[in-house]
């Protein structure tokens, strides 16, 4: 357990550390504009997969059950 703790902190050291971090001869506007793009990317590609995935779900089961509404009213005016 003690290894993945230490393996999450390095990580995350890389990332946020500005003395490990690979962008850091860039300027720090250049950086953090950036990491706003890569942010905005990624919360849009996790938002378009979470919400497609529930809308489908969803989506399939409204369309069954009134399916079946639709054809017990048909069926019950026959």
């Amino acid at each position: 357990m003690d290894g993945l703790k230490n393996w999450m902190v390095e990580t995350a050291n890389i990332m946020f550390d500005d003395s490990k971090n690979d962008l850091r001869s860039l300027p720090k506007t250049v950086r953090l504009q950036i990491l706003i793009v890569l942010s905005f990317v990624w919360s849009t590609v996790f938002s378009l997969y979470v919400f497609s995935l529930t809308s489908f779900i969803w989506g399939w089961a409204r369309r069954s059950s009134s399916a079946r509404r639709f054809n017990n009213s048909c069926l019950y005016y026959f």
